[in-house]
């Protein structure tokens, strides 16, 4: 049985930044990982380290460490820095001000404050109406899809670490870490198993009462050119506790939630639920729902309602409609097809379109939605056989005042 100074289970960021700690201090160390590579959250995120806009204090100095490490593997490791520093762009004056209340700080130093001409100078992309920003030299960022598989190999190669891959760790006992080719002596342990904690640590997961979550990414084509540094806006000051903590960010946090519309803006309402309903093809749920929020504007879309009412059928789907304010129908492609769908979706697919004149009673529409989306039946039924099935099934109720939907169940025959 192979002995270690240190065993690692994960080979995601967390598992190598351990790996990388030990082994600098000369310890043997080796790291076990379930799959080929790493491909959870640590592949899945946008690569930036970020330290204006941390909190003060610790979680800064934190921040500022992270930088000084990965500015250094970088260079060891060969790992590409796509960015560094980063522009906070400030849309409107709340954000201006907190930028400006962030620049004459601690936090502060070493960032500038650009005017609006500078801004546009310096990025000429920008939306002409933003107001200023501020730079910060601090930040860098990797392509975390690149990074981890280089960093992974660099401290092979370098500092002796022992991979093995696609090998699932079956649990310790003391200094004793059995896994799926055997066993491993270990003076101390590690555990960074990202988003299989609930599988490895059952009990642990429910103690502390772990839940995951999703950040959703997108890839963009390349527009032709190259940012300075990774962009932020207004937003980004309300979550960001450094930013946040300004006087004038606060009117920016009340805002945040708020429901408003940008002029000359749009929606693409069908072609997101298209891509989400199509996507839901690959999820094994037993109920499926879309339940988009949606105020009056231009759509921009190039699908047909009923395409979209087809794939929500197809694929078992309910759409649920929150309308907000009054809806315009006009025979713009876009606008035509919305105005169709609002009324084909919910009817079709079993769920329903909900109506509100402000957004002062969004809260109280989505908790009746939560409740009757809770409170479901599944209704099993038979029919005679046929060499023809029927083309739809239709739900209603016996009982005078009661509105009844429903969505065939998803699963091999609606399992």
């Amino acid at each position: 049985m192979a002995t270690f100074d240190l065993v690692v289970v994960g080979a995601g960021i967390v598992g190598l930044a351990h790996a990388l700690a030990a082994a600098r201090r000369g310890l043997r160390v080796a790291v076990l990982e379930r799959d080929p590579c790493a491909t959870s959250a640590s592949v899945r995120n946008f690569g930036f380290v970020t330290v204006s806009g941390q909190d003060g204090g610790a979680t800064r100095r934190r921040a500022l460490r992270s930088r000084e490490i990965w500015a250094q593997v970088a260079r060891e490791a060969v790992i590409p820095v796509h960015q560094q520093g980063a522009v906070i762009v400030a849309q409107r004056l709340p954000a201006l001000s907190a930028l400006e209340e962030f620049a004459s700080g601690e936090m502060g130093k070493g960032c500038e404050l650009w005017d609006a001409p500078t801004l546009r100078a310096r990025l000429p992309q920008v939306n002409p109406k933003a107001l200023g920003a501020l730079w910060s030299p601090h930040e860098l960022r990797v392509e975390a899809r690149d990074a981890i598989p280089l960093l992974a190999r660099w401290l092979e190669d370098k500092l002796g670490v022992v991979f093995s891959w696609n090998t699932i760790a079956l649990g310790f006992d003391g200094t004793t870490v059995a896994h799926s080719a055997g066993k491993l002596s270990a003076g101390a342990v590690v555990i960074a198993p990202g988003a299989s904690v609930s599988t490895f640590a059952p009990d642990l997961a429910r103690r502390v009462n772990v839940r995951q979550c999703k950040l959703q990414m997108m890839r963009l084509a390349n527009p032709g050119f190259t940012l300075p540094g990774v962009v932020m806006t207004d937003l980004s000051l309300a979550r960001y506790e450094g930013f946040a903590v300004q006087p004038s960010a606060v009117r920016l946090k009340d805002a945040v939630g708020s429901l408003f519309s940008t002029p000359q803006s749009g929606m693409t309402l069908l072609d997101g639920i298209f891509e989400t309903v199509s996507g839901l093809q690959r999820r094994e749920t037993p109920r499926a729902v879309v339940v988009p929020v949606i105020t009056d504007g231009v759509e921009f879309t190039t699908h047909y309602f009923r395409d979209i009412v087809n794939t929500l059928v197809k694929n078992r789907v309910a759409l649920h409609m929150v309308t907000i304010g009054p809806f315009y129908h006009d025979e713009e492609h876009g606008t035509r097809e919305r105005s169709f769908l609002l009324d084909a979706g919910p009817r079709e697919s079993g769920g329903q379109r909900i109506t509100l004149l402000s957004a002062h009673g969004l809260d109280g529409a989505m908790e009746k939605l939560a409740k009757e989306l809770r409170a479901q039946y599944k209704v099993v039924y038979s029919r005679p056989e046929s060499l023809i099935p029927p083309d739809k099934v239709t739900v209603a109720a016996g009982k005078s005042g009661l509105t009844v939907r429903g969505t065939e169940a998803r699963g091999e025959n609606g399992a």
